[in-house]
Formats: structure tokens, sequence, C-alpha cells
């Protein structure tokens, strides 16, 4: 009765993921109506923020340095877009333990000490396949258990598992520092400092099996 029988059931995989890293883009910019004028004024505040690294309680060699690019400032003027002088551009990046008290004295420079400067951080996880790995992992238990309830009721048996199926994007862990951390807000202790809050992640499997007689 139930020969080449096929039952296909979805799994959920919930976790709580508390971020532990921190991704920061900086994004450095320069113009002048020189192009060696720009680039020097660039490569002055990359210099400088570079030596205020060991004060926001970052390590030197955490700096990663992008390419430095160089480009013509256009003005659009009656109706056409005109030269304007030159902009040099540099994205660089820091990854690092998350740290709170080291992104509030990141934005806090900003714009006051490197007005050219700006910044984007996001809070994320040091190792997203471990997470991944853990609710994937609860997805197949909760599938198969489902699976064993309605086999069981059809007086069958779970056979081979035929396919799964789940989406292979990585998830996102990306989640922004709280208001006033991105403010640049003092706090006189680090007691008063808002918590990182677990943020929730999930992730579903389709699981095929095949059904047998029973033994």
């Amino acid at each position: 009765m139930y020969e080449n029988r096929t039952i296909s059931i979805g799994g959920i995989g919930k976790v709580s993921v508390k971020p532990d890293w921190m991704r920061i883009r900086l994004d450095f910019e320069s113009s002048s109506k020189k192009p060696e004028t720009a680039f020097g004024k660039l490569r002055d505040s990359l210099e400088r923020f570079r030596s205020r690294l060991s004060d926001l309680g970052f390590e030197t060699e955490e700096l990663r340095l992008g390419n430095i690019k160089n480009q013509s400032d256009k003005k659009y003027i009656d109706g056409k877009y005109v030269d304007d002088g030159f902009i040099s551009k540099c994205t660089c990046a820091i990854e690092s333990e998350l740290d709170q008290k080291k992104v509030i004295k990141l934005f806090g420079i900003c714009g006051s000490d490197f007005p050219e400067l700006s910044i984007d951080i996001r809070y994320t996880v040091e190792r997203p396949q471990d997470v991944l790995a853990a609710i994937l992992r609860l997805a197949v238990a909760d599938a198969t258990e489902k699976a064993k309830i309605l086999a069981e009721a059809l007086n069958q048996r779970l056979g081979p598992v035929l396919s799964v199926r789940y989406d292979d994007s990585e998830l996102s862990f990306d989640i922004e520092p709280p208001t006033d951390v991105i403010g640049g807000a003092l706090y006189d202790s680090a007691d008063e400092m808002p918590e990182v809050e677990e943020e929730e992640r999930e992730e579903q499997v389709n699981i095929v099996w095949r059904l047998e007689d029973p033994v």
C-alpha cells in the first residue's frame, strides 16, 4: 500500500545569539583644488588616526588600510557637471572583539578630531558557521521527530533520507550598535553602558524520507 511512498517534513531550528565581534568600516575623504593637496590631506588624516588607535583601545595591526583612490570632484552648474577640484578616498577596516567602550570612543572622535571620517559599525559573531551548525542540528532534530510521529501514525517506519533542502545563503548577524552608543554617549562606569542584547536567528530545513513497511 505504501510502496514508493515518501514524506516531506519541515523542521525549524532557532537559537539566541549574543554578538561577540564587531566589524568597523572607516571611510576617509579629503578634497582640494589640487590632487597632490587632496592626497596629502588624506594621508595626514590616516597617520593621525593610526596614532590615535592605542587611545581608542585598538592595536595598530588591527587597522587594515585600503587602497587610496583619487578622482575629480564634480559640481552641477547650469545644467551640466563641471570639474571642481579633486577628491582622495580611502576605506579602512577593523575587526575586533566587541567592546562598546571602544565604540563610544571611536564615535566620539568622529566629527570633532576627524570631520572627514565616516564610520559604520556592525555587531556580529566571530564564528557564524558555529551558530549555523547549531541551528541546523536543531532543525534536523525537529523534522526527524515530526517524521517519526507521522510514520508511526501511518504504521510505517522511516526509511532512508532522499533529500535535504535548506537556504544555504549565509545567515545575517549584522546588528547596529545602540543609538546612544552611536551618539558617543559617556558613561560613568561600565555598568551603566547599554547591554548588548541577544538576537534570535532561525533556519528551516525540509527533509524527504522514504516510508517502509514495519519490520
